[in-house]
């Protein structure tokens, strides 16, 4: 039986202990959940690398092989993330973490400049990653953006990426659903334009060859 489409959500530090409340995506997964866009959504919070590879190698083992989203939000910088202060990740390590686990799984990263770099680098990260995990496309921002504090356009443009992936039916796992895919990639990056945002499918042209 097929498994529900939903967004698999691993959430890093954001604050690294300044503030008595961490900052968290969950609100933003809630609403979409009460609107009624997404039935369900898992989350959880992830500080080191031995916590990411738990989550995905046991709870969530095979279960991103639907046509969802794994969502990984966490600080981010030029080719990586970084799940806490002291646990940081590039695309190539992250690759080899979600080998074979996110076929037919749009994996998005929420944190600043993960796509960031030289086209020529972007591309060749994106197509290892892509060829490592199985999954179906990446997404992500290529500059800093706003998340947690009072300017934050990424909660914006993700709450309508997630939005319009459910309202327009996009099957993720399904190759003739990829051209959607793109026209809400557009938008959003005409809506969104200084957040850098950009997303790569198994099929595109850029990364081909």
């Amino acid at each position: 039986m097929k498994l529900e489409q939903r967004i698999y959500c691993i959430e890093g530090v954001w604050d690294y202990g300044g503030r008595e409340v961490e900052p968290s995506v969950e609100p933003m997964l809630e609403m979409l959940r009460r609107q009624g866009q997404w039935a369900a959504y898992a989350r959880r919070d992830c500080a080191t690398t031995e916590e990411f590879k738990h989550y995905i190698r046991h709870e969530w083992c095979h279960r991103c092989k639907t046509g969802s989203v794994l969502y990984i939000a966490s600080h981010g910088s030029e080719g990586g993330i970084r799940l806490s202060y002291d646990h940081p990740l590039g695309l190539d390590t992250l690759g080899d973490l979600l080998a074979e686990s996110c076929e037919h799984c749009l994996v998005h990263f929420g944190g600043c400049e993960v796509l960031g770099g030289d086209e020529d680098t972007v591309r060749t990260r994106v197509k290892t990653f892509l060829e490592k995990t199985w999954a179906m496309g990446v997404s992500g921002y290529s500059v800093k953006t706003g998340w947690t504090g009072a300017w934050a356009p990424a909660l914006g443009l993700e709450l309508v990426l997630f939005s319009s992936i459910k309202e327009e039916g996009i099957q993720l796992e399904d190759g003739r659903h990829f051209p959607a895919l793109r026209r809400v990639v557009k938008e959003l990056r005409e809506r969104f334009d200084d957040c850098g945002f950009d997303l790569f499918t198994r099929t595109d042209e850029r990364i081909r060859g």
